[in-house]
């Protein structure tokens, strides 16, 4: 009897914290396959790297030169494209954020209702995660017009995992072929940090 109570006992802490380890690091996470840590020269070449580096700066203007987005088009599962922030310096390229793009251009409705069910179902596994809802204006749109809808999901670890529903003034869309959308990102701490930090208040308008 004294060995089955030891044994249930070890069994109780092993899984309870291989749960919790699993429900607070951010790199057990992946979407379509990708990982946080993996390197983004797995996926593309330097140069095609730099390139979109390069062509997502101005988005990206309020902020420090820390971090550059990459746009990635694979003919995926779930999402229309993947975007990823990397260190500008790192020579690896190791991705630091990764987010799942899928478009809901004019949707907004129908975009929410998504966001609810992944909500629900991410509150669900993982009931124990602070959660945080918020709308955020993009500081590039001085007209207030291009929001965010968030629904973020903060680790212990610092990092986050969150959902959100986007949308773009009309001209911005025009301009620079942008579409509202889902996007689902996990995020390391470094990279929620940097989001933070708001240096300027340059706009794209």
């Amino acid at each position: 009897m004294k060995n089955l109570l030891l044994y249930i006992l070890l069994s109780f802490l092993f899984f309870g914290c291989s749960e919790k380890k699993s429900e607070n690091d951010i790199k057990n996470w992946d979407i379509e396959g990708i990982r946080i840590g993996d390197s983004l020269l797995n996926y593309m070449t330097k140069e095609e790297i730099i390139r979109e580096i390069e062509s997502s700066k101005n988005m990206y203007q309020n902020l420090t030169d820390e971090f550059g987005q990459v746009h990635l088009n694979r003919g995926f599962n779930k999402y229309d494209f993947l975007s990823f922030r990397v260190k500008i310096r790192d020579e690896n390229y190791y991705i630091q954020s990764v987010s799942g793009n899928l478009s809901f251009d004019n949707k907004l409705n129908s975009c929410l209702e998504e966001q609810k069910k992944i909500e629900k179902k991410f509150s669900s596994k993982y009931p124990n995660l602070t959660k945080r809802k918020k709308t955020y204006t993009y500081p590039f749109d001085s007209t207030g017009e291009s929001v965010s809808h968030n629904v973020m999901f903060d680790f212990e670890s610092g990092g986050q995992f969150e959902v959100n529903c986007a949308v773009f003034k009309e001209g911005l869309k025009k301009k620079y072929k942008w579409k509202d959308g889902l996007i689902t990102s996990i995020h390391t701490k470094e990279v929620v940090k940097w989001f933070d930090n708001v240096i300027n208040e340059k706009t794209l308008d």
